[in-house]
């Protein structure tokens, strides 16, 4: 009978498939990918001067960062810009916006333009549908033309010299810099929208609570500014959550933080990051956000680092001014995985390989399988310290082998050669 994918046990091999397999732990040791370890760094940067804030407007442009208009202590308004250089690490008031924006806005750049709007509007206690256009060289805000009738937020992104906007009721709409016309596209078909940020000519959405649904998604899509089609990609690999960050680097995404359910009607919130990898679709835990876990915090990407900070307790009872840099080459996770000390062999296999491990996290391991496409081929459970798994039905080729736990996540290479 022929056996599935992950048909597997836990016995020992012996005889010449034992000897291999200790020559290959040999070999392993010393040419596991560095990249499988590089799970980041975050380093502390100065603190934000302005008030504690939850939902604020935030982009970058050129080596500044800007955080601005958002809602403060027992929900009041406030309509500060600030802006953040990161070669001196220095914080400079900007001038105030002056539009009716509250909170809970849009905001992205085109260039050397920041772009703010929609959100509550501070004047009618409703929502606006202003959108305004800073320039941080002369200091100051230019009103240009309003969204659409109905339209008064959600999630944003920009690509080239265009800037979108994302809601399930209105649809996702562009705005063109150089014609300041709104024009809308093909809608957004998932269910929330919680997160954005863009990679080259695509844009990215997903995560957070379908409220008509009443359930969280995980769901992440992207839009091909080229083709105008929305494609769903993977899901994200944490924790299903809502008012979570997200921002993008070279060709990783990245999101974490927000508020998660912790099944007794209570939210809390959580500090984890995951990385989405363009290129292989595939999602990989990195380093824990080391400040206070938070949700609504701000974040945004300079080169190739990223930045959270600010944002709110569960309960509100606290803002946080603190502000943190992300560096995603660095290894700091190596100690971790040596601990574990994951080995397969043989590689290349042709109908099975053997995964040991020293199991110092207890928990079943989840293992994936994507191809060189990035896409999941077949997914399984490992809980033994050592285990054999069936790869009679893979074609011969390279496959990604993600082993991954609640707190981490290893990737490698397997060849599969018949």
């Amino acid at each position: 009978m022929k056996k599935g994918l992950f048909t597997s046990n836990n016995q020992i091999s012996t005889g010449v498939f034992q000897l291999l397999g200790i020559l290959f732990l040999l070999t392993i040791a010393i040419t596991l990918p560095i990249s499988s370890v590089a799970q980041g760094s975050w380093a502390k940067k100065a603190d934000f001067p302005g008030s504690g804030r939850y939902g604020a407007t935030y982009f970058s442009i050129g080596t500044k960062g800007y955080i601005g208009v958002a809602i403060a202590d027992s929900d009041f308004p406030i309509f500060d810009m600030w802006e953040w250089d990161q070669t001196t690490n220095v914080w400079t008031r900007k001038a105030d916006y002056p539009g009716k924006s509250a909170g809970y806005g849009i905001s992205f750049s085109i260039g050397t333009k920041g772009y703010l709007g929609g959100g509550y509007d501070r004047t009618t206690n409703g929502f606006t549908n202003e959108f305004w256009e800073f320039d941080p060289v002369t200091n100051s805000w230019t009103q240009k033309a309003s969204f659409p009738d109905g339209l008064s937020g959600g999630s944003s992104f920009s690509i080239g010299s265009k800037g979108y906007i994302v809601s399930l009721q209105q649809g996702l709409w562009e705005w063109d810099q150089k014609t300041n016309v709104w024009t809308r596209k093909s809608d957004y078909p998932g269910e929330a929208y919680d997160v954005s940020f863009s990679i080259g000519n695509k844009g990215y959405i997903g995560l957070g609570y379908y409220w008509d649904g009443n359930r969280y998604t995980n769901e992440f899509w992207e839009w091909d500014q080229g083709t105008n089609i929305w494609t769903r990609k993977a899901d994200f690999g944490g924790i299903s959550r809502f008012e979570a960050v997200g921002f993008s680097i070279g060709s990783k995404g990245y999101i974490g933080t927000g508020l998660i359910d912790d099944g007794n009607t209570n939210w809390n919130t959580i500090n984890d990051l995951w990385e989405w990898d363009q290129t292989t679709d595939v999602w990989t835990k990195k380093t824990d956000f080391e400040g206070d876990t938070r949700y609504t915090a701000n974040s945004f990407s300079i080169g190739n680092k990223g930045y959270i900070g600010l944002g709110a307790t569960s309960t509100n009872s606290k803002y946080y001014q603190d502000f943190w840099e992300f560096d995603p080459s660095a290894i700091t996770s190596l100690k971790e995985v040596v601990e574990e000390n994951f080995s397969l062999y043989p590689n290349p296999a042709s109908d099975y390989f053997t995964i040991n491990t020293s199991r110092t996290d207890k928990s079943d391991l989840t293992l994936n399988f994507y191809n060189v496409s990035g896409e999941l081929i077949n997914s399984g459970t490992m809980r033994h310290s050592q285990q054999k798994i069936n790869i009679e039905e893979l074609k011969n080729g390279l496959y990604i082998l993600e082993i991954r736990s609640k707190n981490w996540s290893v990737k490698q290479k397997l060849i599969v050669q018949k």
